[in-house]
């Protein structure tokens, strides 16, 4: 019953905001990146997403720590949310492989611009993540400019980083932000 409200909310919700929905959720595990990340309703539209398809809870994504106070707390954490301090060292990586060991239907979703602002380049961890879990990359993408919002193709990473970073330039680079100055770099 609370999934059903769930799709049915996050259908609407996409719908009256004027999105069209395209792909599908990944068919096993994978790390899914999100991009591009340069507004926060990137983060609300992927949860309208996840409702949609009846994964709200099922996505396990990281947030800033300061987030995740007071009733904020268990609210985030429902939504599969772990909250992070940036400031250190918290060696996220291992963390989050032996999440995703410990609950095979678990995907890993994040952001690899890591800010909404622009970097001169994405994060790597997600790439790691990719390699030392042997898990696919789903491609997440917002189009802000045709208002598209979906997951695309996957990538079994090779371990040749250029290689493989061509293929996400190449899925990306027709994607279009909400502030398309902010999109950041995707160099490896």
């Amino acid at each position: 019953m609370v999934k059903s409200i769930q799709k049915q909310l996050g259908s609407l919700l996409l719908k009256m905001t004027g999105w069209t929905v395209e792909g599908s959720y990944p068919d096993r595990q994978s790390i899914i990146i999100v991009a591009p990340h340069t507004s926060n309703w990137d983060f609300i539209y992927f949860l309208f997403l996840c409702m949609k398809w009846e994964k709200l809870g099922s996505v396990m994504w990281i947030g800033k720590h300061t987030l995740f106070r007071g009733p904020f707390k268990s609210i985030l954490t429902a939504m599969g949310g772990k909250p992070v301090n940036r400031k250190k060292n918290n060696n996220i990586i291992r963390i989050v492989t032996n999440h995703l060991k410990d609950d095979p239907s678990m995907c890993f979703a994040l952001a690899p611009e890591g800010t909404r602002s622009y970097t001169n380049h994405w994060k790597k961890g997600f790439y790691r993540m990719a390699q030392r879990s042997g898990l696919p990359i789903a491609f997440a993408f917002i189009d802000f400019k045709d208002r598209r919002i979906g997951i695309g193709p996957s990538l079994d990473v090779t371990g040749d980083q250029e290689q493989d970073w061509d293929v996400i330039r190449n899925f990306y680079r027709k994607e279009w932000a909400a502030y398309p100055d902010q999109f950041s770099d995707m160099r490896y």
